[in-house]
């Protein structure tokens, strides 16, 4: 079968694309399978075998549904679906007492679910080479090889607070997981949770966490998350970025064989140690206890520190401008004229003083006032005036 296009719809009820069954064989090349509601893309059962080559398109009515499936049959040897070859797939992939290879080449996108219960020896393997796969439920499956390739728990619509696990027998490459995380939970981190990642064999290779930034959450910086669970802390882990969770930013650290979310910042340095007091000979002086290292303290995130930043400069133009109305109104007590029309301009810069708090700047400013004032009292030196001001700084 070649360059060959199947549809499936049978109103409703249950149609296959590709059956294959009672020891038979079907091979494939650059098929594609549209299935409508109560269809199954590719199915193999009693001792059967499937081989796909070449551009492979399984679309079915929601991700939810059979794409790619096997069977067991009590009696008969595991079945087996191979497929190589550039993969769009929206629909799951279940090895049920089944054997499925899947070697997605690049630019192949999945969308959907995994299961493999292992059953009559089965598996589900499979290889991502510059790829996507949009993790939308619960799944499991027994080896996943990335190679420049992302898997990601956040693509498809969920209810809030319900999250993703995936669990991997054996994990190995290099790929970006795309997560989401509530570290608050019912509050300060209680009962938080997010999807996860879990490794029940063996992991390797180096990979990127990238957390979705949920800047909503009321965040206090003492919340800690499970992410990724192995139980032989061989593959590596670290996020993309820097995560701004709340008001703080957040960060991956190995704790064990496990990686977890924690709010990161600078540790300041520790309190030198005393030095002992010597000791008489009657009675000994025991040394005091070093002073602990300080508590990391978290930074603030760059909305915040802008906005802090924003009231200096606010304070710092107005200073400005009542700096050189006040010169004009010495200007006046040692002068007798009954008033004047007058402009004066002026420039300079200015730095911040933010003790350390903020990120520090500085500002040039111009600026040029102009104005009136009238003496209205020959026996006191009572004046009225305007004044306007025009002070752009940078």
């Amino acid at each position: 079968m070649q360059n060959t296009d199947i549809t499936v719809d049978r109103n409703g009820s249950l149609a296959l694309g590709l059956w294959a069954l009672s020891g038979g064989r079907i091979t494939g090349d650059s098929l594609a399978i549209t299935g409508a509601a109560g269809a199954r893309g590719i199915y193999a059962m009693t001792n059967s075998q499937i081989d796909l080559t070449s551009d492979l398109v399984i679309d079915m009515s929601t991700p939810d549904q059979m794409a790619i499936a096997t069977q067991h049959d009590d009696g008969y040897a595991a079945s087996r679906i191979n497929a190589s070859g550039r993969m769009l797939i929206n629909g799951s992939v279940l090895s049920k007492g089944g054997l499925i290879n899947l070697d997605m080449h690049p630019g192949s996108v999945w969308t959907g679910s995994s299961l493999s219960d292992n059953v009559n020896g089965g598996k589900l393997d499979v290889a991502m080479n510059n790829s996507v796969w949009n993790v939308t439920s619960n799944s499991n499956l027994d080896t996943l090889a990335l190679s420049h390739s992302t898997v990601d728990f956040a693509s498809h619509t969920s209810t809030a607070g319900t999250f993703t696990k995936l669990n991997v027998d054996n994990l190995s490459g290099n790929s970006t997981f795309i997560m989401r995380a509530d570290v608050v939970g019912e509050g300060n981190g209680v009962n938080n949770k997010g999807d996860l990642l879990n490794i029940s064999g063996s992991s390797a290779g180096n990979h990127v966490l990238a957390i979705r930034n949920q800047g909503s959450e009321a965040t206090t910086g003492n919340e800690v998350l499970t992410v990724v669970k192995t139980t032989d802390g061989a593959a590596s882990f670290s996020a993309s970025s820097q995560v701004e969770l709340g008001g703080y930013l957040y960060d991956v650290r190995k704790n064990g064989t496990n990686w977890e979310l924690y709010a990161s910042g600078t540790i300041p340095e520790p309190t030198p140690n005393p030095e002992p007091t010597p000791a008489p000979a009657q009675p000994p002086i025991v040394n005091p206890d070093p002073t602990p290292n300080p508590t990391p303290t978290p930074k603030p995130t760059t909305t915040a520190d802008a906005g802090g930043n924003y009231l200096n400069v606010g304070y710092l133009l107005n200073y400005v401008e009542n700096r050189t109305l006040m010169q004009r109104m010495g200007d006046l007590r040692n002068q007798s004229k009954d008033g004047n029309i007058w402009l004066r301009s002026y420039g300079g810069s200015l730095d911040s003083f933010a003790s350390g708090k903020l990120s520090g700047f500085d500002m040039g400013y111009s600026g040029i006032q102009f104005g009136g004032d009238k003496r209205i009292s020959d026996v006191m030196p009572l004046y009225v005036g305007l004044n306007r001001p025009g002070n752009p700084g940078d």
